[in-house]
C-alpha cells in the first residue's frame, strides 16, 4: 500500500521539487498523531517534530543541537556499552568524547552509574537507544521516571535513538522517553523515530526527532542550511505508512521474533551464550569458549560463509561477541546455523 502511494506521489505536478528541510506539515502531524496512538504522547507538530533522514540523521543531529546549546566545557557524551558504531562515528565527527556505561536487564545499575558519570563528568548529554541495538534490552516506565529526577538534578539533555520503538516481541511498543516528559523534563528530552525497520523501507531514510521544541528548532535550523528534506514523494508515502494500524508492524515483528526465538535456540545447542531478546531484528551472541582459535570470530564466520557484524565494533570488551541480523528467512537461517556448527561443537549438560 505505502509502495503505491509512493509510486502516486512520484506521477504529481510539483513532486520533484525542494522540500522543506524540517518535513512536510502533513508529515509532522502523521508522526505526532502515530505517537499520540501508539506511545500515548501528545505533541505539537508545529515545534516538537522534525523530519530527518533516518534516525542516524536524527541522533547526529540532535547531540550537534544540543552541544550547540549546552556550551558545555566538556564536551563528552554518556552512552551504553555494547556501543552501536555508528554513535562512535558520530561522536567522532562532532569532537566528542564518550563515557560509557553497561547496558543491563538491572535498570536500577543502570540508573546509579548514568547518575555518577553525570555527576563526576558533568557531561552535557546521554545517548540512549532503548530497544537497544544489539542486545533487544528494553526498558520500563519507570526507568524513565528516575532518570527524570537524574535529568533535573543533573541538567542532563538526553537523546533515545527508538528506531525500534514498536518493535518489541510481546506485542505491546515500547516505553517512549517523551511519556514521562511531563515530568518537569520535556525541554530536555528528544527521540529519534525510524521507518527503516518497522515498515520495511531501510532504503527510503525517513524518520523523525521528536521531543523538546527547543531542540528540534534547533535542528531545523541546522537542517535548513544543510539538505532541502526527504524526497518529497517519500515523505508523502510515509504519512500513508504512519496512519496505518499497529497489525502492520506486528504482523512484521513477528517474523523477527520467531527468526529470532530460531536461531537463539539453534545457537544454545551449539554452545553459544544468547541472551533473551525483547525486540528489534538482530540476535547478540558469545560464542564458546576455544571456538575461534586461527582467525577472529567474525572471520571463521565468514570463511564459513556467515555474515555477522564483529562484537569489537560494539567495543573492546566484546570480541567473543558476534551481532546477526534476522534478515534472512528461516530455511537461510538453518543454513546458518549448520555452517556455524562446521566451527566446531561444545557439549551442552
Amino acid at each position: 500500500m505505502i509502495v503505491d502511494r509512493l509510486l502516486e506521489a512520484i506521477n504529481q505536478n510539483g513532486s520533484h521539487r525542494y522540500s522543506s528541510s524540517r518535513g512536510i506539515r502533513k508529515l509532522r502531524e502523521a508522526f505526532a498523531e502515530r505517537y499520540d496512538r501508539i506511545f500515548g504522547v501528545q505533541l505539537d507538530a508545529e515545534h516538537q517534530v522534525c523530519v530527518t533522514l533516518g534516525s542516524k540523521d536524527g541522533v547526529l543531529h540532535a547531540l550537534s543541537a544540543i552541544i550547540a546549546i549546552a556550551q558545555s566545557t566538556v564536551p563528552v557524551v554518556l552512552v551504553g556499552t555494547p556501543t552501536y558504531p555508528a554513535y562512535k562515528f558520530v561522536a567522532d565527527y562532532l569532537g566528542v568524547s564518550l563515557a560509557t556505561f553497561d547496558i543491563t536487564s538491572n535498570e536500577d545499575d543502570m540508573l546509579a552509574e548514568i547518575d555518577r558519570l553525570a555527576q563526576s563528568i558533568n557531561a552535557p548529554a546521554l545517548l540512549l537507544n532503548f530497544p537497544n541495538n544489539p542486545t533487544g534490552i528494553s526498558v520500563s516506565r519507570g526507568f524513565y521516571e528516575g532518570l527524570a529526577e537524574i535529568i533535573k538534578a543533573r541538567s542532563l539533555y538526553v537523546v533515545n535513538d527508538f528506531t525500534y520503538g514498536e518493535m518489541v516481541y510481546d506485542r505491546n511498543p515500547a516505553v517512549s522517553l517523551l511519556s514521562d516528559s511531563g515530568n518537569g523534563v520535556s525541554e530536555w528530552v528528544v527521540e529519534s523515530y525510524s521507518l527503516s525497520k518497522a515498515f520495511n523501507v531501510p532504503g527510503w531514510r525517513v524518520g523523525g526527532l521528536l521531543g523538546s521544541s527547543k531542540i528540534v528548532a534547533e535542528v531545523s535550523r541546522l537542517k535548513s542550511r544543510v539538505d532541502f528534506g526527504v524526497f518529497l514523494p517519500t515523505q508523502i508515502a510515509a504519512v500513508s505508512a504512519l496512519q496505518t494500524e499497529p497489525a502492520v508492524v506486528e504482523e512484521n515483528t513477528e517474523v523477527y521474533q520467531r527468526r529470532s526465538r530460531f536461531l537463539r535456540d539453534e545457537l544454545l545447542k551449539l554452545g553459544w551464550s544468547v541472551p533473551e531478546v525483547q525486540a528489534g531484528c538482530c540476535l547478540w551472541a558469545s560464542s564458546p569458549d576455544g571456538l575461534s582459535s586461527h582467525h577472529s570470530l567474525t572471520e571463521d564466520l565468514l570463511l564459513a560463509g556467515v555474515a555477522t557484524l564483529p562484537g569489537a565494533a560494539f567495543g573492546n570488551t566484546f570480541e567473543s561477541f558476534v551481532r546477526f541480523a534476522l534478515v534472512t528467512p528461516e530455511a537461510q537461517l538453518r543454513e546458518v546455523v549448520n555452517r556455524v556448527a562446521t566451527l566446531g561443537r561444545v557439549n551442552v549438560q
